[in-house]
């Protein structure tokens, strides 16, 4: 496995830390903190203000309270798609069953390990971080 893109969201709970499990995450240390980080194909706890800092200067992505931007970034990976997030590169119309799905829409890879399965031709491009930002945050968060 290997995670791309390390991230810190300022929340700790049992249900974040078991949904980074799912994406694959090992738990490092210890569960106590009101941060979780990601790094190295592990999660661990910040457990104060100022350590916050040093995460920043090291180049993780602070996700502030987002869970839906926290996740969608700690999914990044570069050996499978499952889980991650796929931005159309085409309008993808099939009126005789109404599926309307257009260039710009965000898609979750959520059961396959290759985002267009036995195809050749992808129809969608890995969301970067910055599409990733800028759509989770025009959403409203969930409560």
């Amino acid at each position: 496995m290997a995670f791309t893109t390390p991230c810190f969201i300022r929340k700790n709970t049992k249900e974040l830390r078991k949904k980074l499990e799912v994406l694959g995450y090992k738990e490092s240390i210890g569960k106590e903190g009101p941060f979780l980080f990601t790094s190295c194909n592990s999660f661990d706890c910040m457990h104060s203000d100022s350590g916050l800092n040093d995460l920043v200067n090291n180049g993780l992505i602070d996700c502030g309270g987002n869970e839906e931007l926290f996740l969608a970034i700690a999914a990044l990976r570069d050996d499978i798609d499952r889980g991650q997030w796929f931005v159309l590169d085409y309008d993808n119309i099939w009126e005789a069953v109404g599926c309307y799905q257009y260039k710009g829409d965000f898609k979750l890879c959520d059961y396959r390990d290759k985002w267009y399965g036995a195809t050749d031709i992808p129809t969608a491009h890995k969301a970067t971080v910055k599409e990733l930002i800028e759509h989770f945050s025009a959403l409203p968060l969930k409560k």
